[in-house]
């Protein structure tokens, strides 16, 4: 469930759910104008993300804070704290700065599960202009 937001401006990404309910896949449309809108995790968001990982995972947003997202349930998922608040981060803050610079991009995540599970093991993040990838990642673990 994503949060509505009165303004219309913070967002959840359009998921794929597996049998298990863990994150397939999620998709997004960020402009320049939703930088910066988004929301931090709360309680619930936080033990949802960890009732599909472990208790010390952070509640990962999908589409991060700095790029429109809400830190609700329907854009969380469970991540090591440290690959959340390290290369995640800075390669979000690097999908900011082309966005910033360059307008509206459409955004893919592919979540692989190596174990099976609900906790990702691999996490494909690719972003795109005009149908040409611009910029990409694999976070692993």
């Amino acid at each position: 469930m994503c949060w509505v937001d009165p303004f219309g401006l913070a967002k959840c990404p359009t998921l794929t759910h597996g049998a298990n309910g863990e994150i397939l896949s999620a998709k997004a449309t960020v402009s320049k104008a939703e930088l910066r809108t988004g929301s931090g995790t709360n309680q619930s968001s936080r033990d949802y993300a960890r009732s599909l990982g472990n208790q010390t995972d952070d509640a990962g947003h999908i589409l991060g804070n700095v790029l429109g997202g809400q830190g609700g349930k329907g854009n969380v998922f469970p991540q090591l704290p440290g690959i959340n608040r390290g290369e995640y981060r800075v390669f979000e803050e690097q999908v900011r700065k082309y966005i910033d610079k360059n307008g509206t991009v459409d955004i893919d995540w592919a979540f692989k599960y190596g174990n099976g599970g609900t906790r990702p093991t691999e996490i494909y993040y690719d972003v795109y202009q005009n149908g040409q990838k611009v910029l990409g990642r694999i976070f692993n673990k």
